[in-house]
């Protein structure tokens, strides 16, 4: 199936029918009841999928053309074009799309890929027209205003240095250019610096007028929508488009590969990463299902070979997968590996001796039976959102010719035997069709060659192989508490069968000390590492052998296990995760990986500079309390964290007592409830678990700044102050107040990118705790502009404190907070995590039931009272990575 590697995404941070008009087709007697595709008289491909489960629609537009289209003098045009969209049409201004959209409770963003551009809002169905018109708008009426180009070129051209900050950009940009020789695909979609600057409002609209017509257009929508009323709004906002013959998309051919390749890539980057890439097939090959189905055999989860074997039992690797990206024309195979600099070439030799074993002997059943459970359980999970939906049918209508295709992808899925994987191994992973691209920092392995690249995996080929009872509240929620004390709430849904879980304890970072720092994280980590009746293999291959998941998670004031699984499959379910929660192994073998693992995530995070912003913002603002901790932890911690202090931690604060769980989906309340207590029968300990005593903090008394200095391309810079604890009164009204400020209709976004272009990313963020927790704006910009960042952001403040705000600021703001809510709870795993969290902070399971009562109720004085209380511009606490 189609990977995303290579998209360029534009982030926005706050992107029964009866008589029809001529043009219009009639419901297909070949799709399934709710789904109508159609095709206009000027050639716009129209698909509508009804879906009444939210009252959430998401509307797409795919335009057929992307940076593989683009000629040399427009290199990055097709990503650029997406940026400009936003900006301006004949009937509306800057910034207005974005607020518009926003105003009706909804998001809009776009994306940009090899093959084509897509723009999608995902908002409240009651606005669908809205959203309609506002796309259409967007694709037909773009201005292209030439002094916001010159705005939007500095964007952009922030955005490539982002890019160029990523280690695994760089890694695959590299990967795409060693194995693509004459196809296009071998260029960034994104561009280059020196292609952006080039382009003239001229340019712009020739490429519009080349390809933004409706024959290469498709519209899809899916959700809580009329498809009739629907199709008529359609219609109209296209009835003015015109086609263009002659639509040809010409690219040149990518030679046959007839021998490996090999590129070593010295960077400034800390990490080392490995990749080996064949050529593969297309999205619409039909041998296509085939590899996908490979790809998660050799290297889709932990009970992959390549993780089973290269990865747990010979150490060699720190993360590993596999993956085959098909885009529209030919695309890759790859293999992914984050490894240490002395382990390349035994990585390599063991990665192509399981390749050449899949080639050998293809897969066994179990195997393939797993791999296929979990690719048809994709198709559970798509379901879930609306926007997942919309962009699976987008996919198939422009990419594989027809949305009705998707079924013989499935039924190819199905088929599928052992015998097929190994043909098509045998057929696209060829050692001379090899491609090796290495990573790694510039005084690492300075004797690595390419010719020790190509003995290595020569060794790997040759290498001898063997075949191997409560109460209910409103929504529909049930509480109930179990004998042993653990707090139970449950939410039934049917609408797909799917059943998610969260058990949350109150612990995280509260329960750390400078000592223990980094333990919480750790422990959420070791959790999934095996129990005392099941190995780690064994509890991986288990667990993805009936397509569910079991991960362990923690936070500032909590930690605990998720699970989800498919209902068919949730007695299976429940028994592992009951067994990971009550018999966790806490094996020496798999701590010390997981060390290893933690301590090389620790050195690949100082290549992350907004998170390394947040991180020294934190210290400075938290000084002596828990909150100030790195969630990983420190060098020194983790060096001491061992199976006794894990199993400590965990006796002390994995207790029913300090618990909540969740469960949301396809259940009955009273009978999960039932099994639940069966399961857990055995796990006592109803003594008062007490978090350890620690020093509230005091909001700053003096401005602080500190600063971190890197060599790297831009800028970042986080200014706030102390914020509220969770369930204070005014926490409705300074998420409002954060919202005029974020989003592309907010204040930051408006003044600072659109108007004085500092750069490609700026927000503000509000985080509440247990104890009090931060407020704040953060932007990333050139270091040049590092002073006039900072002016900015405190311009934008004290406009709040002193200037007026808006009620139309105000109204956007509270519109897509509530339908902003609307969209996150359509998982069920967010919902399972809403009302563990909640129950567990005693905010109530019913609480986000009244979320857009409470976000209406904010007044324009709330903003203000809020804004005093918390906003002290004498008194800021600044954090800088330069």
């Amino acid at each position: 199936m189609l990977r995303l590697l290579g998209f360029s995404l534009t982030i926005v941070w706050v992107c029964a029918c009866t008589a029809l008009p001529s043009g219009w087709s009639l419901r297909s007697s070949q799709l399934e009841e709710g789904v109508v595709r159609t095709t206009l008289d000027n050639g716009l491909k129209v698909v509508l999928i009804e879906d009444h489960s939210a009252p959430v629609v998401a509307l797409n537009v795919w335009v057929r053309v992307g940076s593989a289209d683009e000629q040399a003098s427009e290199a990055g045009m097709a990503h650029v074009f997406e940026h400009m969209l936003f900006k301006g049409t004949e009937r509306r201004a800057v910034g207005e799309i974005a607020s518009t959209v926003e105003a009706a409770g909804g998001n809009i963003n776009a994306f940009t890929s090899f093959d084509m551009t897509v723009y999608h809002i995902t908002m409240a169905s009651r606005d669908s027209a809205v959203g309609i018109d506002v796309l259409a708008d967007a694709v037909q009426h773009s201005t292209f205003d030439p002094e916001e180009l010159t705005r939007e070129e500095l964007v952009v051209l922030e955005e490539i240095n982002r890019s160029e900050d990523s280690p695994r950009r760089a890694h695959s940009r590299a990967t795409f250019e060693t194995t693509f020789t004459q196809h296009p695909y071998s260029l960034p979609v994104i561009g280059t610096a020196e292609s952006v600057k080039s382009f003239t409002r001229d340019g712009l609209l020739d490429f519009f007028h080349k390809w933004y017509v409706p024959n290469n257009m498709a519209f899809v929508a899916v959700g809580d929508l009329d498809p009739d009323k629907v199709m008529e709004q359609i219609k109209s906002a296209f009835a003015d488009a015109q086609p263009r013959a002659g639509l040809e998309h010409p690219r040149p051919p990518e030679p046959v590969q007839d021998s490996s390749r090999s590129k070593i890539v010295r960077s400034e980057f800390e990490q080392t990463l490995l990749g080996i890439s064949y050529p593969a097939t297309s999205f619409r090959d039909p041998e296509t299902p085939f590899l996908d189905l490979l790809s998660m055999v050799l290297g889709g989860g932990d009970s992959s070979r390549l993780y089973r074997n290269v990865k747990d039992r010979e150490g060699l690797v720190h993360g590993i997968s596999a993956g085959a990206y098909t885009p529209l024309d030919p695309g890759l195979f790859m293999v992914d590996a984050v490894l240490e600099g002395d382990k390349i070439e035994p990585t390599l030799e063991a990665v192509a001796e399981e390749i050449e074993r899949l080639r050998a002997f293809g897969p066994g059943e179990k195997e393939l039976e797993r791999a296929r459970v979990n690719l048809l359980s994709g198709e559970v999970h798509e379901k879930e959102t609306m926007q997942g939906q919309a962009r699976k049918y987008g996919y198939f209508e422009t990419l594989a010719g027809g949305i009705e295709l998707e079924e013989e992808y499935l039924r190819a899925v199905r088929n599928a035997t052992p015998e097929d994987l190994k043909r098509v191994a045998q057929k696209y992973l060829r050692a001379d069709r090899a491609s090796i691209v290495v990573l790694l920092a510039k005084d690492v392995r300075p004797d690595l060659t390419d010719n020790a690249l190509f003995a290595a995996l020569d060794v790997g080929l040759s290498a001898e192989r063997s075949v191997t009872g409560g109460e209910q509240l409103a929504g529909g929620i049930h509480t109930f508490t179990l004998p042993n004390g653990l707090r139970v709430v449950v939410k039934p849904n049917t609408t797909i069968p799917l059943v998610s879980m969260r058990l949350s304890f109150l612990g995280g970072l509260l329960a750390e000390s400078e000592e223990t720092q980094g333990i919480s994280s750790f422990l959420s980590d070791v959790l999934e590492r095996g129990t005392e009746q099941r190995s780690a293999a064994q509890l991986a291959a288990e667990i993805e052998g009936i397509a569910g998941s079991i991960e362990g998670f923690s936070g500032r004031n909590s930690f605990g296990l998720t699970g989800e699984f498919l209902k068919e499959s949730l007695d299976e379910g429940l028994d592992l995760f009951s067994d990971v929660l009550l018999h966790p192994a806490f094996d020496p073998e798999e701590i010390e990986k997981a060390r290893v693992e933690r301590l090389a995530a620790l050195r690949r995070s100082e290549d992350n500079l907004s998170s390394k912003a947040f991180e020294i913002f934190q210290r400075e603002i938290y000084p002596g309390h828990p909150y100030r901790f790195r969630a990983i932890g420190t060098e020194e911690s983790l060096g001491k964290i061992n199976r006794k202090a894990l199993a400590n931690y965990y006796e002390t604060y994995a207790r029913p007592s300090n618990g909540v769980l969740s469960v949301v989906g396809d259940v009955d309340p009273d009978a999960v409830v039932e099994s639940l207590s069966q399961y857990l029968s055995d796990w006592t300990g109803d003594s008062v678990v007490s978090l350890p005593e620690r020093e509230i903090p005091s909001p700053a008394s003096e401005a602080r700044e500190t600063s971190l200095t890197k060599n790297k391309n831009q800028v970042h810079i986080v200014m706030g102050f102390q914020g509220l604890k969770l369930g204070d009164p005014d926490v409705p009204a300074l998420e409002v107040l954060t919202q005029v400020l974020s989003g592309q209709g907010g204040r930051l976004f408006l003044e600072l990118r659109d108007k004085q272009s500092l750069a490609y990313s700026v927000t503000a963020f509000a985080i509440e705790g247990l104890d009090p927790g931060i407020f704040g704006v953060y932007i990333a910009s050139a270091p040049d502009k590092l002073d006039q960042s900072l002016a900015g952001l405190r311009s934008e403040l004290d406009k709040l404190l002193n200037g007026p705000i808006e009620e139309e600021e105000i109204a956007r703001a509270r519109a897509y907070l509530i339908g902003s809510q609307a969209v996150s709870l359509q998982r069920y795993s967010s919902q399972a995590s809403l009302l563990s969290l909640d129950t567990l902070y005693t905010l109530g399971a019913d609480r986000h039931l009244d979320y857009a009562k409470h976000i209406d109720a904010v007044t324009l004085d709330d903003l203000k009272r809020v804004a005093k209380r918390l906003i002290q511009l004498d008194k800021p606490v600044i954090a800088i990575v330069r």
